[in-house]
């Protein structure tokens, strides 16, 4: 995916895992582009993220608050 001019994302692989919660049924999750194999790594963010998306909130700041938000608990975390 472009994001800007020289700039590459790897939006392309989180969109399918976080509309297949907000968009589908994914508990117990399976890698949407793999039917049929659970999903082998932590995926509670891309839940969280879907969930926010379900409730209206745009898929973008749904994943951009939410990475700030985890940032931010991390910093925090560490220096306390």
């Amino acid at each position: 995916m472009l994001i800007a001019t020289k700039a590459w994302s790897d939006f392309a692989s989180h969109i399918p895992l976080i509309r297949s919660f907000s968009l589908g049924d994914n508990f117990l999750p399976e890698y949407p582009l793999f039917p049929g194999e659970p999903i082998r790594y932590h995926f509670l963010f891309y839940a969280v993220v879907g969930y926010l998306e379900k409730l209206g909130l745009r898929i973008d700041y749904a994943f951009n608050i939410l990475s700030a938000l985890s940032f931010a608990f991390l910093i925090i975390s560490i220096y306390l």
